[in-house]
């Protein structure tokens, strides 16, 4: 993903698209779900890509157009942790 996109935060400040912080955070629920390191690093690659291929066409987006499409593309792979990639907030 070479363009950059910028990132609505809910305080309205923007920052820059990043695919390695957007890993990171699936990689997290993906291992809150007991999912292995190994797991959690492939689904976290797989849902990251279709995330990048997603946002592809757009200039801006908001966090939570990145929490609706990561939780609707997670679902398909680890429901669990889609769960708590939607919930973080509520369950920490």
């Amino acid at each position: 993903m070479s363009k950059n996109i910028d990132v609505v935060k809910s305080n309205k400040k923007t920052e820059s698209f990043s695919i390695d912080k957007l890993r990171k955070s699936i990689k997290s629920a993906c291992r809150a779900s007991n999912s292995y390191d190994g797991d959690a690093e492939d689904t976290a690659k797989i849902v990251a890509r279709e995330v990048c291929d997603w946002i592809e066409n757009k200039k801006v987006i908001t966090t939570q157009d990145i929490r609706k499409i990561v939780v609707e593309i997670l679902e398909r792979y680890n429901p669990d942790a889609a769960y708590f990639y939607d919930h973080y907030k509520s369950i920490i």
